[in-house]
């Protein structure tokens, strides 16, 4: 939990956790454990999608129905009233059987397809090159840290949420945190599973923590452990009872060195 001086302003309402740490606050058990937790909920490389709406409905008989949340290509909300509760159970069972994958809205963001190269992640997503610069111009922390921590939070998948946290989206925020970044930034409607807001939430966490903790923003090794752990756990030294935790912060620093080198060889710094 981030406890931080009220008087210096920079205290989330009710207090929170690290950026992606165990919500003391909330009472809900630690988030997924970076990359390797992320593959144990979500299959290898972050595999299964969940969207925030559900369907079939359990209550067809309802006034609104929310098929798919996902930002930018969410269905709008249908209404199903009592003479439609037959045909729509029909429509979905219809299309079940044949693989029309309904859950997976068919404009969803992907995970880039050369997770291993920053160069050709920024190919395939120039959005994603732009969000990045424009939060290492705002934060000062570099674009290959910011993916680094992105990658191992989430392995690129926007809706990416394990089960015993609320961490969410790009950059597996919890509820406590976010909201605090969006109280601290102004930016209210910012969402998790939007890839630049994700970007700038990394370089605003980084920067706190180089300000508060005094880790620089290229140490991806460290300010990945401050931001898994939050300010106030990762001063108690938590994180050294958690041999995995630091595996996870290893990778981090290597991709970012990784990330950072191809990114000056392709010219895209």
């Amino acid at each position: 939990m981030v406890t931080i001086d009220e008087r210096r302003g920079l205290r989330a309402p009710g207090a929170g956790a690290g950026a992606s740490g165990a919500e003391v606050g909330y009472r809900v058990a630690p988030r997924a454990r970076g990359r390797a937790a992320v593959s144990e909920h979500f299959g290898p490389g972050g595999g299964k999608i969940q969207p925030g709406g559900r369907w079939p409905p359990t209550e067809l008989s309802g006034t609104m129905i929310s098929v798919c949340s996902s930002r930018g290509n969410a269905w709008a909300d249908r209404p199903f009233g009592p003479r439609w509760r037959l045909a729509s159970v029909r429509l979905w069972i219809s299309l079940t059987l044949a693989g029309g994958l309904l859950v997976g809205c068919a404009g969803a963001p992907k995970p880039p397809r050369q997770p291993d190269d920053a160069c050709a992640i920024f190919a395939e997503k120039p959005k994603w090159h732009k969000a990045t610069r424009r939060a290492e111009r705002r934060w000062g922390t570099p674009m290959q840290v910011q993916l680094a921590i992105i990658r191992n939070e989430s392995s690129f998948r926007h809706d990416a949420r394990p089960r015993t946290s609320s961490a969410y989206g790009y950059s597996q925020a919890i509820d406590g945190t976010w909201n605090w970044y969006r109280e601290q930034t102004g930016r209210s409607n910012a969402k998790r599973t939007d890839f630049a807001d994700a970007a700038d939430f990394v370089g605003w966490y980084t920067d706190l923590s180089q300000r508060l903790l005094g880790i620089s923003k290229w140490d991806g090794y460290n300010q990945y452990l401050a931001y898994h752990e939050g300010h106030t756990g990762f001063q108690r030294g938590s994180y050294r009872r958690k041999d995995w935790l630091v595996a996870v912060a290893r990778r981090v620093d290597e991709d970012a060195r990784t990330y950072g080198e191809q990114l000056r060889r392709c010219r895209m710094r």
